[in-house]
């Protein structure tokens, strides 16, 4: 769908398909890559019957790298703050994943901050 490059962190924004209980979500991912060869993927749900956009899909991207960095730098705040059904171990693995890309996350969230203004128009 999209991809976008934060400093050295790459995110690709994809429609995975129809939420398994919601019939009217739809369940996107964000796969976040830094140069190192780590990955994570972030899931989000979003309304079927909205519009999608690039500014959507950047939304997406930044949103999951905000939170990944968040998961890397205070993951007990993190995983306080989560909500969703996804067990500890799970948890807990993304943490982990998160902080082997702490180094690249911080740098990338700064980028997609200073070009958020250039989706603005998209959003409205």
């Amino acid at each position: 769908m999209s991809t976008f490059k934060f400093a050295n962190i790459r995110a690709e924004v994809r429609q995975k398909g129809p939420h398994e209980e919601k019939e009217d979500l739809d369940v996107y991912a964000v796969v976040l890559r830094d140069p190192d060869g780590n990955w994570i993927e972030v899931r989000s749900s979003v309304p079927r019957d909205e519009l999608r956009t690039t500014a959507d899909s950047f939304d997406l991207a930044y949103g999951a790298l905000q939170s990944m960095y968040a998961a890397a730098t205070t993951p007990e705040a993190w995983k306080g703050g989560y909500q969703g059904d996804v067990s500890e171990l799970e948890l807990d693995t993304t943490i982990a994943a998160a902080q082997r890309m702490e180094e690249w996350l911080r740098p990338a969230v700064l980028v997609a901050e200073a070009r958020w203004h250039l989706y603005e128009e998209g959003r409205e």
